[in-house]
């Protein structure tokens, strides 16, 4: 009784010591880097962060961080194509131990997305190169792109806003939701 109350003390030891190295061998700043680089490769845009992500364990593994903006592509006038109040991306934790990051899921919290078409008919949602999609493990569709799968996007109380310059056409919606299934 004595040998397995001190396997179970081990084991127990072991769990805490994992879980209290993990944000130290897990870097959040190493989750948005790997982010930030594979959005700029794939739509020729930066990503600006605004807040220092934070790495949550609890429920699931995810990062957030505040204050993201998208920026419009260059030639186009210098506005955002969205920015967000919060990114969070729940990721999968045996690619991130691969030191490659899997998006699970992607939310925008208070998101305001601005759709322009501008005078010469280009429009800002339009992407210099995008991802070649696969089917995730779950069944779902993804997007690989350098060597970060995306997954299911969900909007929690975003604001969109599309203007079609040639036409003067303007239309906005607020307090959009879309939840992934």
């Amino acid at each position: 009784m004595k040998r397995f109350l001190y396997v179970v003390a081990a084991v127990a030891v072991i769990v805490v010591v994992a879980v209290v190295a993990l944000p130290f061998v897990l870097s959040p700043a190493f989750i948005s880097a790997k982010l930030s680089e594979a959005v700029e490769q794939a739509t020729g845009r930066r990503l600006l962060m605004g807040g220092a992500p934070r790495l949550s364990l609890w429920p699931e593994l995810a990062v957030e961080i505040d204050d993201v903006v998208l920026g419009n592509p260059q030639g186009m006038y210098e506005g955002r194509f969205v920015s967000m109040d919060r990114l969070r991306l729940r990721i999968g934790l045996e690619p991130l131990l691969q030191r490659r990051l899997e998006v699970r899921e992607l939310t925008l919290v208070h998101p305001r997305i601005g759709l322009v078409v501008d005078s010469d008919g280009r429009s800002n949602w339009s992407f210099a190169t995008p991802g070649s999609a696969v089917e995730s493990d779950d069944g779902g569709s993804a997007v690989e792109v350098a060597g970060i799968g995306l997954a299911p996007i969900v909007i929690e109380d975003g604001d969109i806003r599309y203007l079609d310059e040639r036409s003067a056409t303007a239309m906005a919606s607020a307090a959009v939701v879309i939840a992934a299934k």
